[in-house]
């Protein structure tokens, strides 16, 4: 059974953030969006459903325009720290199961948020993964008896 996120909890992935880094840093390494491409590109190959999360991302105009984004965007249900990518597995391919990919580049950093989010999704039962590559990505598939 899933327990409700506290207030306290939310109020916590809004505070400042530390950072945790994801493997050793690669200099002229592909970019986060090339990686979710092809993670996205292989893992639909294998019949599974891919959803990009949009959270975080950057506002443009003046200050208080800025932040009346964000509290929309809140409002609309973005979660800081929320994994990128929604994996569904199928009836057809022995689901229906849900997992969720974070994806970093390799030498990426993790925000305290989302750091703290994985924890409390994990902690709720969800398979969630942290994957610099394809072939992490499959080998987590592999890891939550996907394939």
């Amino acid at each position: 059974m899933s327990r409700a996120w506290t207030p306290e909890q939310l109020a916590a992935l809004e505070k400042p953030v530390k950072r945790t880094r994801v493997g050793k840093a690669v200099k002229g390494g592909p970019t986060e969006r090339v990686i979710q491409r092809g993670i996205v590109k292989g893992l639909r190959a294998q019949h599974l459903r891919v959803i990009h999360i949009p959270n975080g991302g950057q506002y443009n105009g003046d200050n208080i325009a800025r932040l009346r984004m964000a509290m929309a965007k809140r409002m609309d249900g973005e979660v800081a720290g929320f994994p990128d990518l929604l994996v569904l597995r199928p009836l057809k391919r022995g689901g229906p199961d849900v997992g969720l990919l974070e994806v970093k580049r390799a030498g990426g950093v993790l925000s305290e948020r989302q750091v703290a989010t994985l924890a409390h999704l994990e902690a709720d039962g969800f398979r969630a993964a942290v994957v610099t590559s394809l072939d992490e990505a499959l080998a987590a598939l592999r890891s939550w008896g996907w394939m």
